[in-house]
């Protein structure tokens, strides 16, 4: 018999559960998510002008000479998202396999990944969206910013690959601050369109250099240095375009703002047997750093 109060509780149960289990895995492998500062939100938005260079260290000679943070105008507006399955109560009382015992988990999954989803929309966004200096996130040296961080590609073989990444490397330790301080950031992070995986991954985990003649004892310079993430909506973007992040830094190249974690529901819709179990979140993710990202462009 469909009881909707136990019915509701049991849900729920194993919604929370499933929710430990994926925040558990996460803690294991973060994937993109370790590209996005987490930070909490109070409000309908938060106000992150403090994404803006913090002063240099200098020698201290008489009074401070403290520098007040840029006011950079920069908000992260949270919005709702839900997912949500029908559950008909004939169907619930001609159950006999417990398969709806599987829509929690199902729902739990769904709510998981959608972080994710938003920072690969910034990705492939970011070279129109806008940072916090009012820029692009991805873009070259401007009047406001001081660093170019799209550079073009040589190609996409294996040899174009690895010359690209030494490129991209370099380019981003050369980054400077608005002080114009060199900040020697470190990318450690390959986003890459499933095309481009193989090869990257070939690149940055054999203990050989795979492009070197005969390669079987050449010392391979990036190997055990980065983690390589391959994902099928970069493919349907371009299937030429990678990029490098840096995650080490306190900071991140982008921002996952939570302000309600998700919290399951169970509705009835009007003079009808069908109830609606769901649930919902507050959130949106934003730019951080641009310096902690680079995308490089092939044609």
């Amino acid at each position: 018999m469909f009881n909707p109060v136990v019915i509701e509780k049991g849900l729920q149960a194993r919604f929370a559960q499933a929710m430990q289990q994926f925040y558990a895995a996460r803690e294991i492998a973060p994937g993109l998510m370790q590209t996005a500062l987490e930070v909490p939100s109070t409000g309908a938005y938060e106000k992150l002008g403090w994404l803006g260079s913090l002063p240099g260290v200098q020698q201290w000679l008489g009074e401070r000479n403290a520098k007040e943070l840029k006011d950079y105008d920069y908000t992260i507006k949270n919005k709702d998202w839900e997912a949500s399955v029908i559950i008909n109560e004939n169907d619930w009382d001609d159950d006999q396999t417990g398969s709806f015992s599987v829509v929690p988990a199902m729902l739990a999954k769904r709510i998981m990944s959608h972080p994710e989803k938003l920072v690969s929309e910034l990705v492939i966004n970011g070279d129109s969206e806008l940072a916090y200096d009012g820029v692009p996130f991805f873009s070259a040296a401007t009047g406001v910013r001081t660093i170019t961080n799209l550079l073009t590609g040589t190609g996409t073989a294996l040899a174009n690959l690895k010359a690209d990444l030494i490129s991209a490397l370099g380019a981003m330790a050369k980054f400077t601050d608005d002080n114009g301080e060199i900040m020697n950031i470190q990318g450690n992070v390959i986003y890459c369109p499933i095309n481009l995986k193989p090869d990257f991954e070939s690149l940055v985990f054999s203990t050989a250099d795979p492009t070197a003649s005969g390669g079987v004892n050449t010392y391979n310079p990036f190997n055990g240095k980065f983690v390589v993430i391959g994902d099928a909506r970069l493919d349907a973007d371009d299937i030429n375009d990678w990029y490098l992040f840096a995650t080490n830094e306190i900071v991140k190249p982008f921002v996952y703002q939570l302000r309600q974690k998700a919290r399951p529901s169970m509705e009835k819709a009007n003079l009808t047997k069908q109830w609606v179990f769901g649930a919902d979140y507050r959130g949106n993710g934003g730019y951080g750093i641009p310096h902690l990202g680079i995308k490089v462009t092939n044609t």
